[in-house]
C-alpha cells in the first residue's frame, strides 16, 4: 500500500495528514469529540450491545464556584477548573447501567465500592490510576494517561521532530 504516496501527494494539495504535538493536545482538550476520543483510547469497548454514556468522572455538579472554593481551588483558577469539567482527562466510558449505578458518586467512593478486582482492572483499562478524592489533583495526574495514549495511537506519523 502506498501510504508514502499518498501522505505525499495530500501534503501537496495542503491536506496533512499527521498530527503535531499541538493538534493533539488541542484535539483532546476540545468538547466536540468526546465519543470518538473515548472509542479510539478504548477499543474494547464492547458497543455491539451496549449503550455507552460519557460519563465525568469528577460529577459536573462538583465544579459549581462555590463547591470549587471549598475545595480549595484558588478563585483566580475557577473558571480553568470549570472548563475541565468538559474536557478528555475528566471523562469515562460507562455503560448505562454503570452510569446510573455511579450517579453523582465521586470516583475514589464509586471505585471503592466495586469489587477489589474489578475496581483494580477498571483503573488499568481506562487509564484512571489511584483516584484521588480531591478535584484538584485528579486533572493533572490523568491528563497525560490518554494523551500518551493517543499519540501512541496515531504516532504512525506524528510530527515529533518540531524542532528539526
Amino acid at each position: 500500500f502506498p501510504v508514502n504516496k499518498i501522505e505525499e501527494e495530500m501534503s501537496r494539495l495542503g491536506k496533512n495528514l499527521t498530527f503535531s504535538q499541538e493538534e493533539l493536545h488541542d484535539l483532546a482538550e476540545s468538547k466536540n469529540y468526546e465519543f470518538a476520543l473515548l472509542a479510539t483510547l478504548y477499543p474494547s469497548l464492547n458497543i455491539q450491545g451496549y449503550r455507552f454514556h460519557i460519563d465525568h468522572i469528577f460529577p459536573k455538579s462538583r465544579f459549581t464556584w462555590l463547591k470549587l472554593k471549598k475545595a480549595g481551588v484558588p478563585e483566580e483558577d475557577i473558571p480553568q477548573f470549570q472548563y475541565r469539567t468538559w474536557q478528555l482527562p475528566n471523562y469515562q466510558p460507562l455503560t448505562e447501567e454503570e452510569n446510573e449505578q455511579k450517579g453523582v458518586m465521586l470516583p475514589a467512593e464509586w471505585l471503592g465500592n466495586m469489587e477489589t478486582g474489578k475496581s483494580s482492572e477498571y483503573r488499568r483499562l481506562y487509564d484512571l490510576g489511584e483516584v484521588s478524592a480531591d478535584i484538584t489533583d485528579f486533572y493533572e495526574s490523568r491528563r497525560d494517561r490518554p494523551l500518551s495514549k493517543l499519540e501512541e495511537l496515531l504516532s504512525a506519523k506524528i510530527d515529533a521532530d518540531i524542532d528539526t
